[in-house]
């Protein structure tokens, strides 16, 4: 029985890992971003649906580290996505992110997204994204490359969440 059960369990990792191999989706709650540039931490707000601009009349930005250990070449038919979720508050409101992916060493990409301006009250998650197709100079920087998100919010929006695609296969 113990013999089988083994047998079982390497065969369900077998099969992940060829499924991540493939598409590997992770899922990053804003909680986890930092107040960047001029804004500080006085003028954010935490909650478990991420993280939020409590001013009324400024944007604010924050830095969110993301993790990246994509199998292969990131490349035009093997892209990084990141998708955001985020919700405006009494006021339409709007985000613009950069993806950054790699490091001094290994070379750096970037993408960005500017989204539309949603309606107060509204939330918008996964209909915008970031697409990276070019990696990093370096070929040793997989399968761990630093990958972080700098996000600026408009007053009253909330970033919830940064959803990471990488390695979708483009070709049919």
């Amino acid at each position: 029985m113990k013999k089988l059960l083994g047998t079982v369990g390497v065969l369900l990792m077998a099969y992940v890992g060829s499924a991540a191999a493939a598409t590997d989706w992770k899922a990053f709650s804003a909680t986890g971003c930092q107040a960047y540039g001029a804004t500080t931490a006085a003028d954010l707000a935490y909650s478990g649906y991420g993280v939020t601009n409590k001013s009324t009349t400024t944007s604010k930005s924050v830095i969110c580290p993301l993790v990246s250990d994509t199998e292969g070449t990131v490349s035009p038919e093997r892209p990084i996505t990141a998708y955001l979720g985020f919700t405006s508050g009494a006021a339409s409101g709007n985000v613009f992110c950069a993806l950054y992916v790699g490091s001094r060493g290994t070379g750096l990409v970037s993408g960005t997204v500017n989204t539309p301006w949603i309606p107060p009250g509204s939330t918008s998650e996964g209909s915008y994204s970031i697409t990276l197709n070019t990696a990093p100079a370096s070929p040793g920087s997989y399968p761990a490359m630093p990958a972080i998100a700098v996000c600026t919010l408009s007053p009253r929006t909330g970033l919830n969440a940064i959803w990471l695609q990488e390695g979708a296969t483009n070709t049919p």
